[in-house]
């Protein structure tokens, strides 16, 4: 008589799946002994600074690049109240022929003078809101307007009595990059929205 005579297809069966069962549980628990043993354990002490490394070789030196506008003075718009007459006498009749206005401008200093830049504009609306503004010299077709530069004084002329005109100087001393007086000229200078904006200069 065979000794697994007794054991049928089910017993068999069973036999099988608690095998497998306890085959998989055993999976497990090696997977979570793998994982106990991965994890991260406390930081060791700081080892020592490693030795300095060689300095490298110095870059190529920049182009130098252009003096800024920090030094530019500019006023506030100022209203010309006195345009005094300049006339001739010729017996009985005076006859005015121009008319001037002083300007004191303390900053206008010789430095200034001999290697910088002077600019004078002028608004002809004479509205804030809305602005008619021209550099001078300005030379139209019925009359004039120029500018004449002094130590500490700007001295405008015209042939008419432009009483209240407003007007607003720029000082822009010689080392700036606005003093640069080459054919490559970084801005139109009888241009006043343009100067004002590359001088950041507000109204």
């Amino acid at each position: 008589m065979s000794y697994f005579r007794g054991i049928n297809k089910t017993n068999i069966y069973f036999m099988k799946r608690i095998t497998l069962e306890l085959f998989a549980a055993f999976l497990v628990v090696i997977a979570i002994s793998f994982s106990s043993c991965s994890k991260e354990g406390p930081q060791g002490a700081q080892g020592p600074q490693g030795a300095q490394g060689a300095q490298g070789n110095a870059g190529a030196k920049g182009d130098k690049g252009d003096p800024g506008t920090a030094n530019v003075i500019y006023s506030d718009w100022t209203d010309t109240a006195k345009w005094l007459p300049d006339t001739i006498h010729n017996g009985a009749i005076v006859d005015t022929v121009s008319y001037t206005a002083i300007i004191s401008v303390p900053q206008l200093s010789l430095d200034i003078l001999n290697k910088g830049m002077v600019k004078v504009f002028a608004d002809f609306n004479g509205t804030p809101t809305d602005p008619t503004v021209l550099a001078l010299p300005y030379l139209g077709s019925s009359f004039y307007i120029d500018a004449l530069f002094y130590l500490n004084t700007i001295q405008l002329t015209s042939n008419f009595k432009l009483q209240g005109l407003p007007v607003r100087y720029i000082l822009i001393p010689g080392g700036t990059a606005a003093g640069r007086k080459s054919s490559a000229s970084p801005v139109d200078w009888n241009d006043y929205n343009a100067v004002k904006k590359y001088l950041n200069i507000k109204d």
